[in-house]
């Protein structure tokens, strides 16, 4: 998210009441394990996004249970607020001094629970803080950079395009040609090597089998004497795709 959308949605919670501060909270901090399963699986997940991309969200995973009980204690709160603010000094008798500590017994309790209400939002959020924090700084060290960029090859469409061509088009050794691999490619992915070689630098079919890591290269003679490539999904690969 950028620091304009950050501003903006600060602002936005910052003029927002209790109420839908409180129901953001409990829809999109909250989860369960069941929701993040199916949202994961939702081919509507991504909404509209087509490219490769990095996703990153904060949740507190819990059970139902819990999730209601958290609602109803903040559910409480706010009514108790907007009670507090609205009504409870309309309805005060002025000429009756027990009226008045009953009022003050009940802003000490309030006031209690609020406090322990704030301090664990606060460390809440100090711990999302945190993670964020974490995050960004490995996405922005030498190692994190190479770890995203080897994600984004690993995704793109060329590579799990060679992917396919290597399970389906393979010889009976599971070997398979670069070079016919490549012409298919050009064919069905018109322009997909293109955007590798503009993003990293790629020079050829077999730059781009390296960088993803996901492939064991063969080179073998030709009957001429000419040198031709072949390609194959590492071991490890193809478990991790048959599973």
């Amino acid at each position: 998210m950028s620091i304009k959308l950050v501003a903006i949605q600060r602002e936005k919670s910052n003029s927002s009441n209790m109420g839908p501060l409180v129901k953001n909270l409990i829809e999109n901090i909250y989860t369960t394990a069941e929701k993040i399963k199916a949202e994961e699986t939702s081919n509507d997940s991504l909404g509209n996004i087509k490219e490769e991309h990095v996703r990153t969200r904060f949740n507190i995973e819990t059970t139902p249970e819990y999730i209601e009980t958290r609602r109803k204690i903040l559910k409480d709160l706010v009514d108790e607020r907007n009670h507090l603010v609205h009504h409870i000094f309309s309805e005060v008798n002025h000429e009756s001094i027990d009226r008045y500590i009953e009022i003050d017994a009940f802003l000490d309790d309030q006031r209690e629970r609020i406090v322990a209400e704030h301090e664990y939002l606060r460390v809440m959020v100090n711990g999302f803080a945190e993670s964020s924090k974490a995050q960004y700084d490995f996405i922005n060290s030498p190692a994190g950079i190479k770890q995203v960029d080897l994600m984004f090859i690993q995704q793109s469409n060329l590579v799990q395009k060679l992917v396919e061509i290597a399970l389906n088009a393979s010889r009976q050794d599971g070997w398979t040609s670069l070079a016919n691999a490549g012409n298919e490619i050009k064919q069905v992915l018109p322009g997909a090597f293109d955007k590798l070689k503009e993003q990293f630098g790629f020079k050829t079919f077999k730059d781009v089998l390296l960088a993803s890591e996901l492939f064991d290269l063969l080179e073998e003679e030709t009957n001429k004497g000419g040198k031709r490539w072949f390609y194959k999904l590492k071991a490890d690969e193809i478990e991790d795709q048959s599973t």
